[in-house]
């Protein structure tokens, strides 16, 4: 019986690391910067959707002149909206992004 436990631990230790071993599928990261407009005044919520087609990869609830970061795969290519209106986007690519924020420069 000993023998088949340990047959039975080697295998389960084996599947186990394997699943570890897997490559994980390259991320990269998006900002979106939530402009201040007479519509929207400054830290007026709205809601923020990241979409590849009609997929929704990353969402939030940020105030107007605040920003969100999310990673999304970098084979997507995204399209940012802010209440349902589009407010950008970014072809596929391996390069971090960043809609509508000032540059740091």
């Amino acid at each position: 019986m000993s023998g088949r436990l340990a047959v039975v631990l080697a295998a389960a230790a084996s599947l186990a690391g394997a699943c570890g071993d897997a490559e994980t599928e390259p991320q990269r990261h998006i900002s979106v910067c939530v402009p201040v407009t007479s519509e929207r005044p400054s830290g007026a919520a709205g809601r923020v959707e990241i979409r590849d087609s009609s997929t929704v990869l990353a969402s939030a609830s940020i105030g107007a002149g605040e920003s969100f970061t999310a990673e999304v795969p970098a084979g997507s290519a995204v399209d940012v909206y802010v209440d349902g209106v589009l407010l950008g986007g970014s072809p596929e690519g391996t390069g971090d992004v960043s809609l509508n924020c000032p540059s740091s420069s």
